[in-house]
């Protein structure tokens, strides 16, 4: 009697098993890059109040059992000119370079980069959560540009700051690590204040937990190595280089370590 209910019990969980291998398998085969891709492009297109473009993206279902691996060759959020020309007065003499970075005749970039991979527990998912492992941004470029108290250039992002409704507010998203890597390069502008920034190094981590819409229960640590800051605020004109920066923080305390090369 034992070794038939065995016998049950691993045929009932072999066939599981088969189904859920048949199902995976489905949903790789029916993930096409091409559909994928207008999905992804779509979707994004809900939170951006601008243009959002992503090459081609492709997933893997089996890769890493239970997460869903998902890669796009490039990401570019931009946004029409005209959109911030008004402020275009408001440039200082001396930073009109930095005002300009990332700005073009047709349209300007907030943020680029030359590939994006991530790793999405979906079994969270089904609970209306969604838990990301791991998201990898490779060379990104962000011009960030702060005009006034009413107008930033990433407030196309409707989540942030732009126009928001019940349509463009992100789900519950937590991060476990996050990756800036291939040499990040930020710009940051505040012509009003006359505060301006450049920040280039080799690479970023964030690791812990990042809950976005619980935020103050969030514990992070994070590294930069090989950065590089220089910038102007009213008093002066500053710039520093150090080899390695690294905050370990939790709600408790926070301890920071600087080393320069």
């Amino acid at each position: 009697m034992a070794s038939k209910a065995g016998k049950i019990v691993r045929n009932v969980i072999l066939g599981l098993v088969g189904v859920l291998v048949v199902a995976l398998a489905a949903v790789q085969i029916a993930l096409s890059d091409r559909v994928l891709t207008r999905i992804v492009n779509r979707l994004a297109a809900t939170y951006v109040d601008g243009n959002v473009r992503f090459g081609r993206v492709h997933a893997s279902v089996f890769k890493s059992f239970p997460f869903l691996n998902v890669a796009a060759d490039s990401v570019w959020i931009t946004y029409p000119h005209e959109k911030f020309a008004s402020y275009d007065s408001l440039a200082v003499a001396g930073e009109e370079f930095l005002l300009s970075a990332g700005r073009a005749d047709a349209a300007d970039t907030l943020l680029s980069v030359t590939s994006l991979s991530a790793s999405l527990d979906y079994i969270s998912a089904f609970s209306g959560k969604y838990h990301i492992r791991h998201i990898y941004l490779a060379r990104p470029r962000i011009f960030a540009h702060y005009y006034d108290s009413t107008a930033a250039n990433w407030n196309v992002l409707r989540f942030l700051g732009g126009k928001k409704d019940e349509d463009t507010v992100l789900p519950p998203l937590t991060f476990k690590k996050i990756s800036l890597e291939d040499r990040p390069f930020i710009v940051f502008t505040n012509p009003a204040d006359t505060v301006f920034g450049i920040l280039t190094l080799s690479r970023m981590d964030f690791k812990g937990r990042l809950a976005l819409d619980d935020l103050a229960a969030s514990d992070v640590d994070f590294r930069m190595d090989s950065i590089f800051v220089a910038g102007r605020i009213p008093a002066d004109t500053v710039a520093v280089e150090l080899g390695r920066l690294s905050v370990d923080g939790n709600r408790e305390k926070m301890d920071i370590t600087a080393a320069a090369d």
